[in-house]
């Protein structure tokens, strides 16, 4: 099946994408797919929960900024040590996908930091 019929089928099937912020220390899971609208009061963290399956899509956006969030990914989303993404602003966004690994297992990647900080 193209990936363009995958896509449509996830979106059709009428599952909710908007995924609640577990607030400040929470763990961000994701079933399958979602966007976390994320609302600080002050500086916070958030910790991505394993991811299930290869392909799994992760979206982090800032509706509230009260203060920075950091969220921080073990090991590094991109091959190059980075492994923290800071939401600064009201409107940062990040895209997130799962990989499976050579050892077998799953962890994220990020796609897009939009106007996310990376370090």
């Amino acid at each position: 099946m193209p990936p363009g019929n995958v896509l449509y089928d996830m979106m059709a099937a009428g599952r909710e994408w908007i995924l609640p912020d577990p607030g400040d220390a929470g763990t961000l899971n994701v079933p399958h797919w979602g966007i976390f609208s994320l609302v600080s009061a002050a500086a916070e963290t958030r910790v991505p929960g394993t991811p299930l399956a290869p392909g799994n899509l992760m979206g982090l956006f800032l509706m509230t900024d009260g203060g920075d969030i950091t969220v921080t990914f073990t090991p590094d989303f991109d091959g190059g040590g980075n492994n923290v993404l800071t939401f600064a602003e009201a409107g940062d966004f990040a895209l997130l996908m799962s990989i499976k690994t050579a050892a077998d297992t799953f962890e994220w990647k990020l796609i897009a930091p939009s106007t996310v900080a990376v370090s």
